[in-house]
């Protein structure tokens, strides 16, 4: 199930590294010492979207457009908590308030299924010498790289699944900079996925999100059919 926080616009400028006030809004939603916070995430959430980015490249202007979030979860006991705590706690920060609450409705296939990402999908690994190495859509193996990382999570939150004859092709796409917190930046990958498998994997795929971070504004992905949903 997915849905779509919709916000109020501002005359105020937000930074750039939206995540964290999404992370704290989220989690302000859901109470204090909630049973999500720090655990695998079993959902994905994106980054705030709909603004523009402005001159200074540090912030984002929501002057002329309604602020929104996507959370999508197969748990409808999370969403709901989000929900009416979302309802209480109406304050986004930055002059931003809740507006409202839209479910969002998508369809999958047996066979292939075609998705953009709402937000970067993020594939971290750890060298040797422990330095971080960001996996990109610009790398050769990018795309067995994120086929492993799907059958590697999906087998461990869902033993049941059929993932051995997953196939996955990646359209064309290109790395994004993203900043996640006073300077600290992550790269992801912002694509077209092409994904063949049966239906049920591909609406698992679709709530948990593609790569890491996906609780964290990383992975979110969309049916291509329905772009005009999440225009901005």
């Amino acid at each position: 199930m997915r849905i779509k926080i919709e916000f109020t616009s501002t005359e105020q400028n937000v930074p750039i590294d939206t995540q964290r006030y999404v992370s704290s809004f989220i989690h302000k939603s859901l109470g204090k010492n909630n049973e999500y916070h720090d655990a695998m995430s079993h959902y994905s959430i994106s980054n705030l979207k709909g603004g523009k980015l402005n001159d200074d490249k540090k912030t984002l202007s929501f002057k002329l457009t309604n602020p929104f979030i996507i959370v999508t979860s197969e748990d409808e006991e999370f969403l709901g908590k989000i929900i009416s705590g979302t309802l209480i706690n109406n304050d986004f920060g930055f002059g931003i308030k809740f507006k409202d609450v839209l479910f969002i409705n998508e369809n999958f296939n047996d066979g292939w299924n075609h998705f953009y990402t709402l937000d970067p999908i993020l594939l971290r690994e750890k060298k040797e010498d422990g330095r971080n190495w960001f996996v990109t859509v610009e790398d050769a193996d990018f795309t067995v790289k994120l086929r492993e990382h799907i059958i590697n999570k999906f087998s461990k939150i869902d033993p049941t699944l059929k993932l051995s004859d997953l196939e996955l092709m990646v359209g064309q796409g290109k790395k994004k900079k993203i900043m996640v917190k006073d300077n600290v930046w992550s790269i992801g990958s912002a694509v077209k996925v092409m994904i063949k498998t049966n239906k049920k994997v591909a609406h698992k795929l679709y709530n948990y999100g593609l790569g890491q971070s996906t609780g964290s504004g990383f992975g979110t992905i969309y049916k291509t059919e329905n772009l005009d949903t999440y225009k901005f």
